[in-house]
C-alpha cells in the first residue's frame, strides 16, 4: 500500500513513517518544515514540504497514485487566523479527494465536539476546533475514514497496550508511538472504516482491540 502521511515530520508522523517501512507499505511525506527533508531522503520517503503558500501542482504530485492517506492533527502550521487555516485544510482534503485517494485516518483531538469547545483550555481551543472541521468533512464527504482520538500524547516508549472506546472514557495519557502503531492498523483493517473512537493506554494489545471491529 502507497500511503502518503501529512504531517510527517510530527514525532507521531515520524512513528508513523517507521511502521509504514517496517510493515512493507511505501510512504511519502508531507512535513511543515522542509530541513527535515534530509531524514526522510535517507530512509528513501519521497517529501513535499507544505509552505505557506503550496502550490497545487505540488499537492497533486504528493497524492499521485496513493492508496490512504494519515493526517497527523490539524496539519496546518501557519500564523495565518483559524478560520482561514481551516478553509484551507479543507481545499487540501478536497484536492486529495478530487486526485482518486479514498482511504483517510485521522489523529484529532481527543475531544472536537463542537458544544465542548468553550469547555476546554483556551491555549488549545483552536486546534480542537481546526480539528473539528477536518472530521466533519471526513464524516460528510464520500470517503472511507477513521477517527482516532487519542488521549494527552506522551513521548515515553510505546506498551502496545490500549483502551479503545467509542464511548465516554477519561483522557489518560498514551504513547505517540502506540497511536502511530494504531492509524497503520487501522488502515490495515477495513473493519475500521467509517468508526471513530477514543484511544489511551490500556490494558489491551492494539491489534485484539481493534478485532471489536471485525465482529
Amino acid at each position: 500500500m502507497r500511503i502518503l502521511v501529512v504531517g510527517a515530520d510530527t514525532v507521531t508522523g515520524r512513528h508513523l513513517i517507521k511502521y509504514i517501512l517496517e510493515s512493507g507499505h511505501q510512504a511519502r511525506a508531507i512535513l511543515h518544515n522542509s530541513v527535515q527533508a534530509a531524514y526522510f531522503q535517507t530512509l528513501g520517503v519521497e517529501s513535499f514540504h507544505l509552505s505557506e503558500k503550496p502550490k497545487m501542482k505540488e499537492l497533486v504530485n504528493a497524492a499521485k497514485d496513493v492508496e490512504a492517506i494519515c493526517l497527523i492533527g490539524s496539519f496546518l502550521r501557519t500564523e495565518k487566523e483559524p478560520y482561514i487555516r481551516i478553509d484551507e485544510m479543507i481545499r487540501y482534503l478536497e484536492l486529495f479527494n478530487y486526485v482518486g485517494v479514498k482511504r483517510f485516518v485521522h489523529m484529532s483531538t481527543f475531544e472536537s465536539r463542537k458544544f465542548l469547545w468553550n469547555t476546554q483550555p483556551a491555549i488549545f481551543r483552536s486546534t480542537i476546533i481546526e480539528n473539528y472541521y477536518i472530521d466533519r468533512w471526513l464524516k460528510t464527504s464520500n470517503v472511507d475514514f477513521t477517527i482516532l482520538h487519542p488521549g494527552t500524547l506522551i513521548d515515553q516508549q510505546g506498551t502496545g497496550f490500549v483502551t479503545i472506546s467509542e464511548h465516554e472514557i477519561n483522557n489518560r495519557h498514551i504513547p505517540r508511538e502506540d497511536v502511530a502503531k494504531a492509524m497503520l492498523m487501522c488502515l490495515e483493517n477495513d473493519a475500521t472504516i467509517g468508526k471513530e473512537f477514543k484511544i489511551t493506554s490500556g490494558k489491551t494489545t492494539i491489534a485484539e482491540a481493534l478485532t471489536f471491529y471485525n465482529k
